[in-house]
């Protein structure tokens, strides 16, 4: 009764209840609730890399309240209350300390979780970063710093069900994800969820236990508004917009964004009705260029400057960081649109008609 543990910040009170000791295996059942304690803390004490986030201010916040039985190389934990950073998750676990490396099971339930938080500071810096001024590579990369050695240290079978999920600046409702990681190669598969008046179906990799750190996600969109979420994940106004079912399958390596860039390959298709590209209105500049030829004045017609379409529709190949796209077709009432050509990432180089 009244026991208490100490690890750094991390301070543990309870009860705890050993019996058969005198048989081979010893019972053990515990009830042990955690102060609010800082995380990276503790995995600095246990010699472990603090892992690098977004938000600095992310995993310095941790509560638990956990009953556990069974014995002390395997343990049932049932419930879970685990508070992160203001997201709260509720399920069961357990624990198997007899194999090579720790092995832990979840099944949680929470609110909402904020991943973006979570994310090493490159990821967000790549996918924020603005367009330069003239073609070509880039002149700085910018490292990926993986906590390979935490990711290594143990293994996970995990279920997480979710009211709200925000991820690469998208907000996702209604989430389920089942995760599974084994000697350092983590896997989502998959992630379902709805959000952007649609249906998203993911599957995603990461292998931190590679040489060279390896990457690879299927993403499946279903009846989707391409233009809030666009805008959502650029953080600038979409040029497409419109309803409909995007899939995009994609895997890379490497320590940069200039290394995954270069060796991106994949293959992705798209399908959208009754939307608009903006920034440009094709049946306008077809007007003025038809009064021009009679030798009138182009009138401002006040229409908006993008050009509507009932359905937009393409596939492309992505082949070492070059994507690849021969079927561009785009139908309206007045238009029938085509396109094919390449552009290549790592040169930041655009060559289409």
């Amino acid at each position: 009764e009244d026991f208490s543990a100490h690890l750094s910040d991390l301070h543990l009170t309870g009860r705890v209840e050993v019996s058969a000791l005198d048989e081979a295996m010893p019972s053990l059942q515990a009830e042990l609730r955690s102060n609010a304690f800082n995380p990276r803390t503790v995995l600095a004490s246990l010699g472990l890399d603090d892992p690098r986030t977004t938000d600095p201010d992310a995993l310095t916040r941790m509560e638990i309240d956990v009953s556990a039985s069974g014995s002390p190389g395997r343990l049932e934990v049932d419930p879970v209350l685990l508070t992160l950073d203001g997201s709260s998750l509720r399920g069961d676990g357990a624990l198997d300390l007899t194999g090579a490396r720790p092995m832990a099971r979840l099944d949680l339930a929470g609110d909402r979780l904020d991943l973006d938080r979570y994310l090493p500071p490159e990821v967000e810096q790549a996918r924020t970063a603005e367009a330069p001024d003239v073609p070509g590579p880039p002149t700085d990369d910018i490292p990926i710093d993986l906590p390979a050695e935490l990711l290594r240290a143990f293994d996970l079978d995990g279920r997480l069900r979710l009211g709200v999920l925000k991820l690469f600046g998208l907000t996702l409702e209604d989430i389920d994800l089942t995760l599974r990681a084994r000697d350092g190669e983590w896997n989502v598969e998959p992630l379902t969820g709805n959000g952007y008046q649609g249906r998203l179906e993911a599957r995603a990799t990461v292998d931190a236990g590679a040489a060279v750190p390896g990457y690879a996600a299927a993403i499946d969109l279903r009846s989707v508004a391409i233009g809030p979420l666009l805008q959502a994940l650029l953080e600038e106004e979409s040029r497409l917009i419109g309803n409909g079912d995007l899939a995009v399958d994609v895997r890379a390596e490497g320590g940069s964004v200039n290394a995954l860039t270069e060796s991106l390959n994949g293959r992705g298709e798209m399908r959208f009705r009754d939307g608009a590209v903006r920034g440009i209105n094709v049946a306008r500049i077809i007007r003025n260029a038809d009064a021009r030829l009679r030798g009138e004045t182009p009138q401002d017609d006040g229409e908006p400057d993008e050009t509507d379409f009932t359905e937009l529709s393409g596939s492309f190949q992505i082949r070492d960081g070059v994507v690849r796209n021969d079927d561009l077709a785009a139908r309206s009432p007045l238009l029938r649109v085509t396109g094919q050509g390449s552009a290549d990432l790592p040169a930041r180089e655009m060559d289409y008609r």
